[in-house]
């Protein structure tokens, strides 16, 4: 019979995972999650696998961990799985895939998953580092994975990193790789980070040294000691020709003269660096630097000045033209009208030394050739512009070196100008620029300047401007063209130019006249051009074929079928506007098929065609052909129920999953809806057909219904099957039942089971899941207790068997026991209640001491005063039948003796903790056997206790603890307790709190020491300590007040004593008053320009005192206005101590000069850039020299008049810019002259 089911379909739920983190390694790798699903059972062929998120929870690209498939009817199961041994992360999750059918559960909770490496990490190759004075230093481990590092400093977590950090303060360290919430098992050794100070360098004597010629001048370091490495720098430079043990250093030439510093190095290689001393010649030295840049170049006839600067005194010049003195030129400048090579002596004179210096050579050159550059207007364009401007952009003198320099305007002026075209002068053109207006001027043009006997050529530039325009004309109106119809192009005539004609942008080969006429269609346009290569090009005029050309498209499916009885539509379009239309069916044209759409019942080759004419041409397509093919079969697939299982559903439905149709070409085809609504079914069992079953689904409703079963589909003359499924329904699951609702047995007491009946079957009792004998019937007549089941099978050998049910013996199901203890033991005055339990119905309890009854002890609990041996028993009825158990005896004793153990807070440390708390640690007792039982919180409370102090009672204090919080109450102290006529005594306990803070401070707040100044430190008094002073660590004899007066520097303690117990003070430091607080915001050296105020300033004290060199106190505030030069110094006062600070102001005037001609060709005159000593060696004045390109070259303060310090190989021009405190002030040029 039919019938209608509604199915269910599988639904797997989130995965429950058994674990909190996946934390793996080498020597463990074992998870578990729970999978559970709902609804229906999967497929026998299901595989489920449990697949694994990347770290970030993303599942494109999953990998998976485990597969089961052997249980796809469990519901609920627990897997095992490993992870791999890439994962790094903490957002992982696991989801369950399936794959028949392929479903994915909802996905896991986030977890973290880290697979841990066991191999030992090894830090700074197990050594320990010392930093100098806190300079940082690199530590590293060897380690190159990608998980980070968890670096601990002192045993905190000091920073989460890589395989190496920098340190900077002192402490343990030591790292392991991170590994989220996981304990990391790979830990480095840990190394300790300690702090090394510096020897304090320091030159002795002056900070400026002045030195005449031949005398000598020793360099004396501070500190002597052949363990220490000493590194002598001049001007920044290191002198690398000394010991390494050089304490000193001998200036014995002025060539020594400079700036020096040591430093120095210990042997735990700490280095520190030593104040600056200026070994200075007595000023006795000038400069002389010319004014002018050489080599000059004139003109014949011209007059040029040159010049020098010098900063001597009382100086007398003299100049040489070709090393012959020029009588009367004591003068800074010179006329001169001719060549030669030029230079001036200065004679300076100071203190009885003279000294003679003579300036750079000045070379003066006739120009010998001229370089002129000639250009034309920016916005001109070759072949475009329709004008252009010729002009002399640019004109050098070459001198006899062949080295070009600019022209002034007056020299200019001095020149005359021809222009040339094609090699022949252009009449009247003597300017400096020339202008072309027509392209019938094109050529290539150049200027020649001349100047007496010498003249040159420019150079040579092309001038192309563009041709004039014009226009093609067609002798056809309307631009289309047909075979046999004439066209012919026409253009304006210009004479001189060359002709082509194009057609697509491709030349026409040939075509080199004035006209053209045109053989096809395309885009036609003509250019024009000129020798010197411009074009111009005409308007463009496309030709088109008459327009006929339409498409045609085929909307319908081209390969296709058709059933019996069904009717089909045929359609095509076209862009045809003057059309006619023809459909044919297998070549032959169908009356009446005008239209673009065909209404079909029949298979055939069918296509439309379609003419269209335009302008009396006529031209026909047709679409492509529709192959409408006839049906020869179809492919039938049916199948049962997605849960359908041989022998075991019990009831099914066989569905048609799908039918195709095939044609005669073998093309299989999907059917419509409305397709499928043309076909008949009929249902076949075991080849017979089942009448009125004729939808295209069948239920079989039970196992009597077996059998094997297809489905014929038809159209018209075509019959199909479908495959042939094989239906074996299971039989229904049996219910069996008792005439007896205890399911108790006895000898005496009949039970009878029955079960359920169905057809078709065979019915086997079962007991104890073995088969009876003979008990074949659906009822049994039971003889003994067990578990009984029913099994049913049918012809086909499915099976089932029933829910078991159980029958019992009587005596079963009975248990008693005790909660109390086998052997306890009883206090003077106690009650002790003694316990049985069980688990039987209506049951009789009969309780017994030294195993005689106790009247009315029918309970489950006994109270118990007197020591003995009890038991109880337990008696149950019913149906007829009894049973009595006893539980073991319970032996109760008398107390012999008490033995009390106590102890103090579990947090007391001696001397240390500021309060404890005493108490019982254990009371027991012993019987008179010398068993020991340790007693319960009951049987304390019935104890009495009473506490003494130094074998002193304590009034009062009458509980089990004691606190004691204060160290006057430090003694020894025990605890006595009483039961009845039973005493103990507990241990004795010592009992030693800590001190109290001790704290020092210096009385006037003043940490650090001067000459003739003192401090007191102090620490408050406490009742019944003594006090010891300490200086690093050393008692001081004698110092055994509350206060101590310092008088010399180091690191003081107090110590307090008393109680047993001793509390030492933090340290104190007492420094050397070296002003390190006071701050000064100006260096050494002041430099300020003429009429210049500069406010300078210093904090950090309490009072100032500012002088001049004359020593007059002029400021005493923390600031001071300067504005003349002079030696100053300032003392600032602190705490009754003072440092003091001298300073050197230096004023600039204006007109301070600065050479600006360098000749760096190796000859050792005028190599270097000297500025004068106002600017140089100054640490607050800074020089910066930039490239005529813009870069700079040198940016420095201190500058050491030695630049350029490489070999300039070209002529040059740069710029400098001289800065004091970011104010510029002086700029200039410096020309480099080669």
């Amino acid at each position: 019979m039919l019938s209608t089911q509604v199915f269910v379909s599988q639904e797997l739920l989130k995965p429950v995972l058994k674990f909190t983190n996946a934390c793996a390694s080498d020597s463990f790798n074992s998870y578990e999650l729970e999978v559970t699903f709902i609804n229906a059972v999967f497929n026998s062929d299901n595989v489920f696998t449990l697949e694994l998120s990347n770290k970030d929870g993303d599942f494109s690209s999953p990998t998976a961990l485990n597969t089961i498939s052997d249980k796809n009817s469990a519901f609920r199961f627990t897997s095992e799985f490993s992870i791999p041994d890439n994962v790094a992360g903490t957002n992982y999750k696991i989801r369950v895939k399936s794959s028949s059918p392929e479903i994915i559960s909802p996905e896991s909770d986030v977890f973290e998953a880290y697979y841990m490496s066991l191999d030992a990490l090894v830090l700074n190759n197990f050594e320990n580092i010392s930093l100098c004075e806190a300079e940082p230093k690199e530590i590293s481990v060897n380690y190159s994975g990608s998980n980070q590092l968890q670096w601990y400093k002192d045993g905190q977590e000091f920073v989460l990193g890589g395989s190496s950090i920098t340190v900077n303060d002192p402490g343990l360290y030591y790292c392991e790789i991170y590994y989220g919430s996981c304990n990391s098992p790979a830990t480095s050794n840990i190394i300790e980070v300690s702090i090394s100070s510096a020897v304090d360098a320091e030159i002795l004597g002056n900070s400026e040294v002045y030195l005449c010629e031949n005398e000598s001048y020793v360099l004396e370091a501070n500190v002597d000691n052949n363990l220490y490495t000493y590194s002598w720098f001049k001007n920044n430079e290191k002198l690398t020709n000394l010991p390494a043990y050089s304490p000193t250093l001998s200036i014995s030439d002025l060539a020594d003269l400079g700036t020096y510093r040591l430093e120095i190095t210990n042997e735990i290689g700490c280095t520190s660096t030593s104040n600056e001393v200026n070994i200075n010649s007595v000023n006795t030295d000038f400069s002389v630097s010319i004014d002018s840049a050489t080599p000059i170049n004139i003109l014949a006839g011209e007059t040029r000045v040159i010049a020098i600067t010098h900063d001597a005194q009382n100086a007398e010049i003299t100049w040489y033209r070709n090393n012959v003195e020029i009588p009367n030129s004591n003068s800074l400048s010179l006329n001169i009208t001719e060549s030669g090579t030029y230079f001036a002596a200065v004679k300076n004179t100071a203190n009885s030394c003279t000294e003679t210096k003579n300036s750079d050579n000045i070379v003066v050159n006739y120009f010998q050739d001229f370089e002129t550059i000639i250009n034309i207007n920016s916005d001109y364009t070759s072949c475009v512009s329709s004008e252009a401007q010729l002009f002399i952009e640019t004109i050098r003198g070459i001198d006899a070196n062949n080295v070009a320099y600019n022209l002034t305007d007056a020299q200019i002026a001095l020149l005359s100008f021809a222009w040339f075209k094609d090699n022949n002068a252009v009449n009247g053109a003597t300017e400096n620029q020339i202008s072309i207006s027509t392209f019938t001027n094109n050529g290539v043009y150049f200027v020649q300047t001349s100047s007496g006997n010498v003249s040159s050529n420019s150079n040579t530039l092309e001038v192309k401007l563009k041709l004039p325009t014009f226009e093609i004309s067609s002798s056809s109106a309307s631009n289309t063209y047909c075979d046999n119809k004439q066209i012919v192009l026409s253009s304006d005539v210009n004479i001189g130019l060359n002709y082509q004609w194009y057609l697509d942008d491709t030349a026409i080969a040939n075509a080199t006249n004035d006209t053209y006429e045109i053989t096809q269609t395309g885009v036609y346009y003509l250019v024009q051009s000129d020798a010197n290569g411009c074009t111009t090009k005409s308007n463009e005029i496309e030709f088109t074929n008459v327009n006929n050309n339409f498409s045609v498209n085929t909307v319908s499916e081209t390969e296709n079928f058709i059933l019996f009885g069904e009717t089909k539509v045929l359609e095509i379009t076209h862009t045809a506007q003057n059309a006619t239309l023809n459909w044919f069916k297998d070549g032959v044209v169908i009356p009446n098929s005008t239209t673009t759409t065909l209404t079909i019942t029949e298979s055939g080759t069918y296509y439309a065609a379609v003419s269209n004419t335009v302008d009396g041409c006529s031209e026909t397509k047709k679409s492509e052909n529709i192959n409408v093919n006839a049906v020869e079969s179809f492919d039938v697939l049916i199948k049962p129920l997605p849960n359908y299982s041989d022998c075991v559903s019990e009831r099914t439905q066989l569905l048609l999953e799908s039918v195709k149709a095939k044609d005669e070409n073998q093309n299989i085809y999907d059917l419509t809806h409305s397709q499928i609504s043309l076909l008949n079914f009929n249902w076949y069992k075991d080849s017979n057909l089942l009448n009125g079953f004729t939808d295209n689904q069948i239920t079989i409703e039970n196992h009597v219904e077996n059998g094997s079963y297809f489905l014929e589909v038809s159209n018209g003359s075509i019959k199909s099957e479908s495959n042939v499924l094989d239906v074996i329904l299971g039989v229904f699951e049996p219910v069996i039942s008792s005439n007896d609702q205890t399911n108790i047995f006895c000898s005496t007491k009949q039970i009878t089971l029955s079960s359920t009946q169905q057809n078709g079957v065979t019915y086997q009792w079962l007991l104890n899941g073995s088969p009876i004998p003979n008990a074949n019937e659906t009822t049994l007549e039971i003889t003994e207790a067990g578990v009984y089941q029913i099994e049913v099978k049918n012809d086909e050998g499915c099976l089932k068997k029933s829910t078991e049910i159980v029958i019992e013996n009587f005596d079963s199901n009975f248990t008693i026991s005790s909660t109390t203890t086998a052997a306890t033991i009883i206090l003077e005055g106690e009650t002790r209640v003694l316990n049985v339990t069980h688990n039987a119905q209506n049951a009789i309890i009969t309780w017994f001491k030294d195993n005689v009854e106790i009247p009315n002890s029918n309970s489950n609990n006994l109270n118990v005063t007197e020591p003995g041996v009890y038991f109880a028993q337990v008696t149950i009825t019913a149906n007829g039948c009894s049973e009595t158990k006893s539980i073991d005896a319970i032996s109760v004793s008398a107390v012999s003796s008490l033995i009390t153990v106590i102890n103090a807070s579990p947090n007391y440390s001696e001397c240390t903790s500021l309060q404890t708390q005493l108490t019982y640690k254990t009371i027991e007792a012993r019987d008179v056997n010398g068993t020991t039982y340790q007693l319960s919180a009951a049987q304390i409370q019935l104890l009495e206790f009473q506490w003494y102090k130094d074998n002193n009672i304590l009034n009062g204090y009458n509980e089990p603890e004691i606190t004691i919080n204060d160290y006057e109450e430090n003694g020894t102290y025990y605890l006595k307790i009483n039961s009845g006529s039973k005493t103990s005594t507990s241990n004795i306990l010592a009992v030693n709190l800590g001190l109290p803070e001790v704290n020092v401070a210096s009385v006037d707040d003043i940490y650090a020491l001067c000459t003739d100044k003192e401090i007191i430190l102090s620490t408050p008094e406490i009742n019944g300590l003594s006090y010891q002073w300490y200086l690093n660590n050393t008692a001081i004899a004698g110092e055994t007040n509350t206060t101590l007066t310092v008088v010399e520097v180091g690191n003081y303690t107090v110590e307090a004593v008393g109680y047993s117990c001793s509390k030492t003070s933090s340290a104190i430091t007492i420094n050397s008053f070296d002003g390190s607080t006071i701050e000064f915001d100006f260096d050494d050296e002041i430099t300020i320009q003429e009429g210049e105020t500069k406010i300078i300033s210093a904090n950090g004290a309490d009072t100032y005192e500012w002088f001049d060199e004359d020593n007059n106190l002029i400021e005493t505030s923390s600031s001071l206005e300067i504005t003349k030069a002079g030696n100053y110094r300032v003392i600032a006062y602190l705490n009754g101590c003072s440092i003091e600070k001298f300073f050197t102001v230096t004023v600039i005037s204006g007109n301070i000069y600065v050479p600006n001609v360098l000749t760096p060709n190796g000859d050792g005159v005028n190599d270097s850039w000297k500025i004068p000593s106002e600017f140089a060696f100054k640490p607050n004045i800074e020089v910066e020299i930039i490239s005529n390109a813009g870069r700079t070259v040198l940016r420095q303060k201190n500058y050491q008049n030695n630049w350029p310090d490489i070999n300039v190989k070209t002529a040059s021009l740069y710029f400098y810019i001289i800065r004091s405190d970011e104010n510029i002030i002086k700029r200039g040029t410096i020309n480099i002259i080669r």
